[in-house]
């Protein structure tokens, strides 16, 4: 019975075909789970850019609202003592107020570059650990294909 079986080798042929295919099916099936977390991940920081487009042009409606309340407060506060707000004192206050309302933009102009800044860091973040999970599933298959091999030599 020590002579070559043709059920043997047939077997063993058949479990080589399936040890292919199971490496290369995992391999796949990483890199069309890696293809959905980065168009989940664009997804999310699309959808958080919006949000925060929205939220710096609330604030910036509300940086001039407050402007035109603050300089109409100021020139009916001069009407009522006499004073001409479009010269001497009076015109130095409302440009005190104009640039306190540029700097308030300006800081938030910062702060909206900072948050998109971190946005993008936190996506290349998430998306190298993402590559780096990938090629681990690669290289288990990998190894998971090797050592099918292997029991055959």
């Amino acid at each position: 019975m020590g002579g070559f079986n043709p059920i043997t080798a047939a077997i063993g042929a058949a479990s080589t075909v399936v040890g292919l295919s199971k490496p290369s099916r995992e391999k796949h099936e990483a890199q069309q789970n890696y293809a959905a977390s980065q168009a989940e991940l664009l997804q999310k920081a699309q959808v958080q850019h919006q949000q925060d487009r929205i939220e710096s042009d609330e604030a910036s409606r509300l940086r001039k609202n407050a402007l035109k309340r603050a300089v109409a407060k100021q020139q009916a506060a001069f009407g009522g003592q006499g004073i001409d707000a479009t010269e001497g004192s009076g015109e130095a206050v409302m440009l005190g107020l104009f640039q306190e309302s540029e700097a308030e933009k300006q800081y938030r102009d910062r702060l909206d570059r900072l948050k998109q800044q971190s946005l993008a860091q936190d996506v290349n973040a998430k998306s190298g650990r993402n590559l780096l999970s990938l090629r681990k599933e690669n290289a288990d298959a990998r190894d998971g294909f090797v050592t099918s091999l292997d029991r055959y030599f």
